[in-house]
């Protein structure tokens, strides 16, 4: 579908949101049924995705199969994540390993560092692992399927297409992790 369209769908599911939000009763700790909010959220964290998605395809006309593009993006909203998960995880152990501290301090539970080795740890872990794993594993959408690109927009477009499926993931997660506050971090 055009860009315009999906994007048009997006500010539709930001608008019935943010409506949601201020019609829930006072003291309320969700904002509206389940039913209702679930769906919502999701497409508040799909759609800019998908509408950006569109628009770059509709700029580069439509350099590749859509089997490609759809396989690429796929890629990226399940296989990569699973990845990045467990490869953090066994670094964010060798880390902790590392540096004799418990893993427990480097996973994030919410506790500041009380030692300098859990410091460089959590350190490492935030600004070394965690962004070569993710930024590394979301291109291998396109990485897989080289031999059938023609050009270099269609290598573009199926590398973008991987990102925004592993940004889905991500978005979606966030926004999750809102709860009641969901629509302010969509």
């Amino acid at each position: 579908p055009p860009a315009w369209l999906i994007g048009a769908l997006a500010l539709v599911a930001f608008a019935a949101g943010v409506t949601l939000w201020n019609l829930q009763a006072a003291g309320a700790t969700t904002p509206g049924a389940a039913l209702g909010v679930l769906p919502l959220a999701i497409f508040c964290g799909v759609l800019p995705a998908f509408t950006i998605l569109a628009f770059a395809s509709q700029r580069l006309r439509n350099p590749s199969t859509r089997r490609i593009t759809w396989m690429s993006l796929l890629y990226g909203l399940t296989i990569a994540p699973l990845l990045a998960s467990i490869l953090e995880l066994i670094l964010t152990l060798i880390i902790a390993n590392a540096l004799q501290v418990t893993s427990l301090s480097l996973l994030g539970n919410n506790s500041s560092p009380q030692t300098p080795a859990q410091l460089i740890g959590l350190l490492l872990v935030l600004s070394v692992v965690a962004p070569l794993v993710e930024e590394g594993l979301k291109p291998l959408g396109a990485v897989m399927v080289i031999g059938l690109l023609r050009s270099p927009a269609e290598a573009f477009l199926v590398g973008l297409a991987g990102g925004i499926g592993f940004d889905m993931f991500e978005t979606v997660g966030y926004i999750g992790q809102g709860q009641a506050d969901w629509i302010y971090v969509a």
